[in-house]
């Protein structure tokens, strides 16, 4: 993977962050809670990916692959919902009940960090797969 695909698949995040950081008018969340949101979203790919090659192999002892059955129950219960299911955790791990978390435009902001973790290394696995074309694409 050259720098230039590793740029492309982080920066995009970095100045999503930033922006999402400079939209919080009231007041602004401590930079070290946010990289351990940013963190734990990150660290939550890895009992996705788990969970989602166990539905994937469950799903392959029931279904034929291929079928749009299969795709519709791998996409929406496989991988969104147990992609949705680990960021929610990290929600509830490392911001629900932080002194911090006093505004309704907090959660957006910890939700956000939180999302974008999660997407930065998925970003770097597509990347890795695919290229500096579908790296441009992602971003």
């Amino acid at each position: 993977m050259s720098l230039a695909e590793i740029l492309v698949a982080i920066v995009p995040a970095v100045v999503i962050v930033a922006l999402i950081y400079r939209k919080d008018k009231i007041e602004h969340e401590p930079i070290g809670l946010l990289a351990k949101l940013f963190l734990l979203g990150a660290l939550s790919i890895i009992p996705a990916v788990i969970l989602e090659m166990i539905g994937e192999f469950v799903e392959k002892s029931f279904l034929e692959e291929g079928t749009i059955l299969f795709y519709l129950i791998d996409n929406f219960l496989c991988v969104a919902l147990v992609e949705e299911w680990g960021k929610k955790t990290a929600f509830r791990i490392g911001a629900f009940k932080n002194k911090n978390f006093n505004y309704t435009f907090d959660a957006i902001v910890y939700a956000s960090v939180i999302g974008i973790g999660f997407a930065v290394p998925e970003n770097l696995l597509y990347v890795f797969d695919g290229g500096l074309s579908l790296a441009l694409l992602r971003a």
